[in-house]
């Protein structure tokens, strides 16, 4: 069974999540720092972007390990495609090749 989600769909939820999270956390800040308002129901501690142990940590962590499992999924289904390295002329030439012009550090002398 193949499940087909668009990548538009997938985008824009997780742009909305971190949005909503982001607001979320911005604004109890804000309303307990730059108000001065108590916080009789602890949101402070659950949407707070300064603590850990809570949404905004926990949607990162996810995140991190969402992308993890994709990975290892993508990669599993690509070992059949061969090395990720093939022999061209003599020469390694890797997935992303970078011109002779291009380097990481360029030198001149003069």
């Amino acid at each position: 069974m193949t499940v087909t989600i668009p990548l538009g769909v997938v985008q824009r939820f997780l742009v909305d999540a971190i949005f909503v999270v982001a607001l979320a956390g911005l604004a109890v800040e804000f309303a307990q720092d730059g108000l001065g308002l108590d916080d009789p129901y602890d949101l402070v501690d659950l949407f707070s972007l300064s603590y850990e142990r809570n949404i905004p940590t926990w949607l990162s962590s996810g995140l991190h390990g969402t992308a993890a499992i994709l990975l290892a999924v993508i990669a599993r289904g690509k070992q059949d495609m061969g090395p990720p390295i093939s022999v061209i002329g003599g020469r390694y030439r890797p997935f992303l090749p970078i011109s002779r012009s291009t380097s990481l550090f360029s030198f001149t002398r003069r």
